[in-house]
């Protein structure tokens, strides 16, 4: 019986229909990783607006987006020169992208927590996708 099953072909094609239903899920699968990954990667980040003051300079507003951020021990911070308070543990910095590379000369700036004295992430603020001198952040 089981021989003339195998000899009719039934078995053969439920294993190509099984292999065929696999290659489609997987498909499907990576097409929408793709979609997800992919939709993530062009929305824009939230645009944040910080009031920054460093020492003895007047405060400036930097506009950018959060990119990163360390955690650096206080010990290793004084080491490479970051001036801290003796009741200071740690030093946390903040990568923010601030385009405008045709105003500032740089994509990229650290900027230290404690110095940030007020944070918002207003509105009414844009972001264009520039060929030349990086994004434009403002309004």
């Amino acid at each position: 019986m089981i021989r003339l099953w195998f000899k009719s072909g039934a078995p053969w094609i439920w294993l190509n229909a099984a292999a065929v239903s696999t290659c489609m899920i997987m498909v499907v699968g990576v097409l929408g990783l793709v979609a997800v990954r992919g939709a993530g990667h062009f929305w824009p980040s939230q645009v944040t607006q910080f009031s920054y003051q460093e020492e003895g300079q007047q405060p400036q507003i930097i506009i950018g987006e959060k990119v990163d951020s360390s955690v650096t021990p206080a010990a290793m911070a004084k080491s490479t020169g970051h001036k801290m308070a003796d009741d200071e543990d740690t030093l946390i910095q903040y990568l923010i992208k601030t385009g405008n590379r045709d105003v500032t000369g740089a994509d990229f700036r650290w900027i230290e927590a404690r110095k940030i004295t007020e944070q918002s992430d207003p509105l009414d603020m844009m972001v264009v996708e520039r060929r030349e001198w990086g994004n434009f952040y403002g309004r």
